[in-house]
Order: C-alpha cells, then structure tokens, then sequence
C-alpha cells in the first residue's frame, strides 16, 4: 500500500488559478471600459438629435413672409454648438421648390467622440408658405 505524500496545492495549480482570475478580471475591465465609452457616445447622439430638432424647429418658426424672421429669410447656414465636454458643427442646406411654394431643410450635426471617431446625425423637414398672420381656415 502507498501512502500518499502530496500534502495541500501544488504551485502548478495555483499558478493556473492566477492566471485564470487574471483573465476574467481582465476581461470584465475591458467590458467596463467598452460600455462606458458606448454609453458617452449615446448621449452624444442624444445630445445631437435634440439640436438638430431645436435647429429645425427654430427655422420652420417664421413669423412673416418677408422681412427678418420670415419665410423669404430661410438659408443655408452653420453654426457651432457647445455640449457637454463636446463641441457639435450644425449645417442646414435648404432647397426650394415652386410648386407648391415649398422648402425642404436639412440639418446635419457631426461631433468628434473621445477616440477621435465622427459622428454624423441628420434630420429633414419641409415648410410651407403660409403667412402666419392670416387667420386660420378650417376645412370641412
């Protein structure tokens, strides 16, 4: 009969145990690290969309057909807007059709994320010519 004399863990076995916490926990920081930046970037794009539907809004609010603030004064243009800890390029091209007296404007917003990567939203809409200051007809 043997007896044997192999007394407690040998340090094969806990040199494989180290290696294998060493994985995982490298693993999981990785993980962290990766949803952090995702979770930057979606508020950004948040961030994004909200001043590009503010840009919209604010160019279809004309208060006149002609004159500052009217329909006639509806341009192309570009501004900068400062977030939170990132800087947004606005841009919005209009174009113009006839018939129906009719503008389609598009607004672009592209930011720069931490790792130096472009982001691009953009968002469309139309307007019409309507004098604000008629009354409002109902259609039966």
């Amino acid at each position: 009969m043997k007896i044997s004399s192999q007394k407690g863990i040998g340090l094969i076995e806990t040199t494989i145990a180290l290696l294998l916490i060493a994985i995982v926990i490298g693993s999981l920081i990785r993980l962290q690290i990766y949803i952090s930046y995702s979770n930057g970037v979606n508020q950004q794009e948040n961030t994004a969309i909200i001043i590009a539907k503010d840009k919209l809004e604010t160019i279809k609010d004309y208060r006149s057909l002609t004159g500052a603030n009217s329909y006639a004064s509806i341009a192309n243009g570009a501004e900068t807007v400062t977030g939170k800890n990132t800087e947004y390029t606005v841009t919005w091209n209009v174009t113009t059709w006839t018939d129906p007296s009719v503008k389609q404007i598009d607004v672009t917003v592209t930011w720069t994320d931490r790792r130096s990567t472009a982001h691009t939203i953009e968002l469309s809409g139309r307007v019409q010519e309507e004098n604000p200051s008629a009354p409002a007809q109902v259609m039966g």
